[in-house]
């Protein structure tokens, strides 16, 4: 933004909202250009605050809260299985009251956790393959390796708080044991644990799928058409590209209204969960593989 010749945003403050709550994290953003830093899970008072910190003054106008309803407090904390959430291995619904004690924004959040269960188990399984690949041809303090390091444990971090966000106490406090190994860059333990962890993570989606939104009758689905499928994976390639976050929705729903196979269904959910997360390297690879499914 800053480099862009004629840009009229280019004294406008930009903020790194982020999962990464790492060490150094914080100095990494501020380096390559962002104003300032807020990790995730954030409190609202704290959003408040950098609002206030980087608002022009004129445009922040002072209320009397005197003649504001006062909030009332919780009298004691929220427990969802007492409203209808069902009894669900692995999930403590006291605790997701506790994060969040909208019943509402609760579904939505788990609705998006399993929409990215698949793509977040790829990523973690590529990063720890490329870490062990590292550590085989590298010195284990080489950058390459450093780096391998800092790609499985930002990973592993996301998912912990993601699993922690909707109640998913024991598989978010799995994820944090992974963490803690990765950052004392320990081997073994991970080499061990990695693929039950995953094995894990993934189960569930099949445990939350009583969440699942229904994708409607399949009488109202386009008839599968592979040259239809193929006309979008260009336009969706260059709005990648482009950060183009309107257009790469507009596709994605675009092929989702088509029947599609069993076997590309997979893939096609992948992509969406690739576009959702603003992957451009997986997303690529996946069109890749589904344009040459495609045409077989």
């Amino acid at each position: 933004m800053h480099a862009l010749d004629n840009n009229l945003c280019k004294e406008t403050p930009v903020i790194a909202l982020t999962a990464n709550a790492l060490s150094g994290a914080k100095e990494m953003y501020l380096d390559i250009g962002f104003s300032d830093y807020l990790s995730k899970p954030f409190q609202p008072e704290k959003l408040e605050e950098m609002l206030l910190q980087y608002l022009p003054k004129e445009k922040v106008v002072a209320v009397d809260t005197s003649d504001l309803p006062k909030k009332k407090k919780r009298d004691k904390i929220l427990d969802f299985a007492d409203q209808g959430f069902p009894d669900v291995e692995g999930m403590d619904w006291k605790y997701a009251a506790i994060i969040q004690p909208n019943a509402e924004s609760l579904i939505d959040t788990i609705l998006m956790f399993t929409s990215m269960i698949k793509y977040d188990a790829q990523v973690l399984k590529q990063n720890y393959n490329i870490l062990l690949e590292m550590l085989a041809t590298n010195p284990s303090e080489s950058e390459e390796v450093l780096e391998a390091w800092r790609q499985y444990r930002v990973k592993v971090h996301a998912m912990k708080t993601s699993a922690a966000m909707i109640g998913a106490v024991s598989l978010s406090s799995f994820a944090r044991l992974l963490e803690d190994f990765s950052k004392n860059l320990i081997i073994e333990p991970i080499k061990v644990l990695t693929d039950i962890f995953l094995e894990e993570w993934l189960s569930y989606e099949e445990r939350l799928s009583v969440f699942k939104v229904n994708e409607g009758n399949m009488e109202d689905k386009k008839k599968f058409s592979a040259s239809d499928i193929l006309d979008c994976l260009n336009p969706l390639d260059a709005a990648m590209e482009d950060m183009d976050i309107d257009t790469m929705d507009e596709i994605i729903k675009q092929i989702q209204c088509y029947e599609m196979p069993d076997n590309l269904k997979e893939l096609t959910d992948q992509l969406a969960s690739a576009v959702m997360n603003l992957d451009v390297e997986m997303e690529h690879e996946i069109v890749k593989k589904l344009r040459e499914d495609l045409v077989k």
